[in-house]
């Protein structure tokens, strides 16, 4: 691996000098690449790629590796092996709930308030299992508002803007210092004799559904399912219209969407499930900060932030990866984290580590952006880097092994290259990547990074040329 030298280390710039011409010899790609890219019209100036051999440190394929490009949701690698060295395999957020007063007979005489701390995990079982705690523990009416003090993030700092102008895909929702279930609902179609129902995962009293879906009776046919949904916002309440057909003797179809906004999100499903476990709440959502001397009524800790990476490499969860990158802002100079300290937290310590990532871009550090911008090299350098890491099996368990889970599940099952490669893939509109390690079928151990940045990019010819790459190395290495 090539680090940039510190400015007294002439040995170490002729060894990258020596690499650079190294690579530069290897600045070819094989013709097995060649014609897949060929017969998908995709120009070989279209991708970087990056293979080394992890136990000689040489290049075996390079070829425009130090062009800087979009790598999509692969940056992801960069913020998760930061936060790994700096905050460690163990860390955990806070989250907390206070009183004003301590409850008296069931009645909690004014507001609850919830204290983020930033965990970007709060799945919808954990909130409910909070709010059952708070039953438990005495109290079931609650006369004031639900206040949410956000301090941990500075979330004016954070760019809400929708890629690609879709504002109800779950990928776009962003991050927030206290947020549950990603602010994602699922909304189920379930067959129920000879109608269709449909209900909402979880459930929001902010939210209403306007079932117009056709049954459509008879075996199940996949052409006959056709389910529109389309969001309109009222001021009480959103209502989710789902219209068209789908088979009465079909399995359930589920369809994930972020239609609510954020307070929205909080107050509706607190409301409805509070509800559903016997509480009640006189007041509203407002944003405010708990008093130094607030009762404090529950203190909950995160998963480890092992366990979280898995969660965002695995299954590329960006707003569990933004959150990330503002933690390390929080964390490394203190709350209210920013995004811009995390970019800074992130190259102060690719400096103390020596690794340069000349052109990088990090952006809001899931690489759902279009400004985002790796080398397939700098890229390669952090991957090797990781391997010599104390923590280099927490942060290799995070990616997605090729075949078996997470985001490459359903590539190459039932393949010789089943469970040997460990990848973080990346995918925007006209861009795919994928970076990680892998073991050939010789027994040697790789580092491989792919970058294609091309306006003619499919998701079915990415894949064809990342499987073609893999191929390639896994044959002839």
């Amino acid at each position: 691996m090539c680090r940039r030298p510190r400015p007294a280390s002439g040995v170490a710039a002729l060894v990258c000098l020596a690499a650079s011409a190294l690579a530069g010899a290897h600045d070819s790609l094989p013709d097995a690449i060649k014609r897949v890219l060929d017969r998908h019209g995709l120009p070989a100036d279209s991708i970087s790629l990056q293979v080394v051999d992890t136990g000689t440190g040489e290049a075996l394929l390079s070829h425009r590796a130090d062009v800087a490009r979009n790598p999509a949701s692969a940056m992801k690698l960069v913020p998760t092996y930061a936060a790994l060295d700096l905050l460690g395999p163990g860390f955990t957020w806070q989250t907390r709930y206070h009183a004003q007063t301590m409850p008296v007979d069931g009645v909690l005489d004014g507001d609850l308030i919830v204290v983020g701390g930033g965990d970007p995990m709060i799945l919808v079982e954990d909130f409910l299992r909070d709010l059952f705690t708070l039953r438990q523990r005495g109290v079931r009416h609650i006369t004031g508002d639900l206040v949410i003090d956000d301090r941990y993030f500075d979330e004016s700092t954070i760019d809400t803007t929708p890629i690609d102008e879709q504002p109800e895909r779950a990928y776009n929702a962003w991050p927030g210092s206290l947020v549950v279930n990603f602010r994602a609902t699922s909304f189920v179609v379930t067959p129920r004799g000879n109608g269709i129902d449909v209900f909402a995962d979880p459930p929001a009293s902010t939210l209403r559904i306007d079932n117009r879906i056709e049954p459509v009776t008879g075996p199940c046919r996949e052409r006959d399912n056709q389910v529109r949904l389309a969001v309109k916002r009222r001021d009480a309440f959103t209502e989710v219209r789902l219209d068209g057909r789908y088979g009465t003797a079909c399995a359930e179809l589920e369809i994930v969407r972020s239609v609510l906004e954020p307070d929205a999100y909080l107050v509706g499903v607190f409301k409805a499930l509070w509800e559903s476990l016997g509480g009640q709440i006189d007041g509203e959502l407002v944003r405010g900060a708990a008093a130094d001397d607030a009762p404090l009524l529950l203190e909950r800790r995160s998963r480890p932030l092992a366990e979280v990476l898995r969660g965002v490499n695995k299954f590329s969860n960006n707003l569990m990866a933004r959150s990330l990158l503002l933690t390390l802002g929080a964390e490394v100079y203190g709350p209210p984290g920013t995004v811009e300290a995390g970019r800074v937290a992130v190259r102060s310590w690719l400096n103390a580590r020596s690794l340069s990532l000349h052109g990088l871009v990090i952006d809001n550090g899931a690489g759902l952006s279009r400004a985002a911008r790796v080398t397939a090299r700098g890229l390669s350098d952090l991957l090797q880097d990781a391997l010599a890491h104390p923590y280099r099996d927490e942060f290799l368990s995070s990616l997605s092994l090729i075949g078996i889970d997470g985001s490459t599940e359903r590539r190459l099952r039932d393949d010789e290259r089943t469970g040997r490669y460990r990848l973080k893939t990346g995918l925007l509109r006209g861009v795919r990547a994928a970076a990680g390690y892998g073991l050939t079928r010789r027994g040697t151990q790789l580092v491989i990074v792919i970058l294609q940045n091309s306006g003619r990019i499919t998701y079915t010819s990415g894949n064809e040329v990342q499987d073609a790459v893999l191929g390639y190395v896994h044959e002839r290495f």
